[in-house]
């Protein structure tokens, strides 16, 4: 660190080299994303792929980036011990298989539902209520973050740092739903799926 500049300023800079994500990150996550898009275009409700891209990547954002920000925020570099990382690693991993299961859950009872011909309204009832009761069985039953945030550490440093890691992965996510759109639309044939009203 430079003897003329403030720690605060350091830790703020280290932020936000920390923000940009390498491209090998975002290149993975895009052959992710159309892989699952790939095997589950049949099942996402929608007239398009424009619609069925946007609402995936929707999903996605929320596994991947809501659930885990509210359960175990992310913190800015040096914040946390290295005998919690294992723990941390683990709860993160929990948290995320947790949401998929969620999603998948969700996913079933919207489609028994609607093979028994429910309401559009019953069915999008019976999806918000199963959701919020999986997604409060996360956060009471996966365990806190084990780290307590050091006192000498800047609290704006952090209350700056987790709005802006968020923006960063919705940002990504919404690139990924806007672009996947056109571009899958444009190399792929009109889907033949029927879509229940």
């Amino acid at each position: 660190m430079n003897r003329g500049q403030p720690a605060a300023t350091t830790t703020i800079t280290a932020m936000n080299a920390s923000h940009a994500a390498p491209p090998s990150t975002s290149h993975s996550k895009t052959v992710g994303t159309s892989t699952i898009y790939g095997l589950l275009r049949h099942r996402l409700p929608g007239r398009s792929d424009f619609t069925r891209v946007t609402l995936l990547a929707a999903i996605g954002f929320g596994i991947v980036a809501l659930l885990p920000a509210v359960k175990i925020p992310a913190n800015p570099p040096a914040v946390g011990g290295p005998a919690t990382v294992g723990t941390r690693t683990g709860i993160y991993g929990a948290v995320l298989l947790a949401g998929i299961v969620t999603a998948m859950l969700v996913v079933a009872l919207v489609n028994l539902l609607r093979s028994r011909e429910a309401s559009t309204a019953g069915t999008t009832t019976a999806a918000v209520a199963l959701t919020a009761v999986l997604l409060t069985l996360i956060l009471v039953l996966v365990p806190d973050n084990p780290d307590t945030i050091a006192a000498d550490v800047p609290a704006a440093v952090v209350w700056n740092f987790r709005p802006a890691s968020l923006g960063q992965l919705a940002v990504l996510w919404t690139a990924l739903g806007l672009a996947g759109g056109p571009a899958r639309a444009a190399a792929s044939p009109p889907c033949r799926c029927r879509v229940r009203e």
